[in-house]
């Protein structure tokens, strides 16, 4: 049985939830329309090195998701901005 909550969760929370207490009723299903649509996302073939600074907390969490790290920190900050670049000027 699924349930709705009244307020924003704590990330110990939502981890600590079970499957079926998750509402997946306005999530829609992911039908071959979807993923003739998607696209792979490759890391650009130029790279440039630099000293930046970032929060012990958000490296912590991409560094516990495995190795490869820095290139998926890479690839959010990619999808920023292409998402951001085709609405603003740089």
């Amino acid at each position: 049985m699924t349930r709705r909550f009244d307020r924003a969760m704590t990330p110990e929370e939502l981890l600590a939830m079970r499957e079926e207490d998750i509402d997946l009723t306005d999530v829609p299903e992911l039908d071959d329309s979807f993923w003739s649509n998607a696209q792979v996302r490759r890391p650009a073939d130029s790279k440039s090195r630099l000293a930046l600074e970032v929060d012990e907390e958000v490296v912590a969490w991409f560094r516990s998701l495995g190795p490869g790290h820095e290139a998926r920190m890479s690839a959010v900050l990619r999808a920023f901005y292409e998402a951001r670049s085709k609405h603003t000027s740089l």
